[in-house]
């Protein structure tokens, strides 16, 4: 099974032929997408001038489908945002948790 991995329009636009993403917890940013009501599924259109594929994010913002990650790849990024969550004392995804809990407000949210 292969995991996504989706970057911003504007940022694709800049982007190099690598993109890796950063492992630091506090760059984490959870996106929600609308799903296809009968299929239960996201789904992207094809954009007519690039051929990408851009999915519309919940908050109207937009992302291209880069391609699938290699399964062993996307499995070390997610051990190794995983490990560093794990630290002891680490406490960098409480703002996160807060602001899933509508108890933070920011511009991103």
């Amino acid at each position: 099974m292969a995991s996504e991995f989706v970057i911003s329009k504007p940022a694709m636009e800049t982007a190099e032929s690598s993109t890796t993403p950063t492992m630091r917890s506090r760059d984490a940013k959870m996106i929600r997408f609308g799903i296809d009501a009968i299929q239960k599924a996201v789904f992207g259109r094809r954009d007519a001038e690039t051929g990408r594929y851009i999915f519309t994010a919940a908050t109207g913002e937009t992302f291209a489908w880069l391609g699938d990650l290699k399964a062993m790849k996307a499995q070390r990024w997610a051990s190794e945002l995983g490990t560093r969550v794990q630290v002891v004392g680490i406490d960098e995804l409480e703002w996160l948790r807060q602001a899933g809990e509508g108890k933070i407000r920011s511009s991103w949210a």
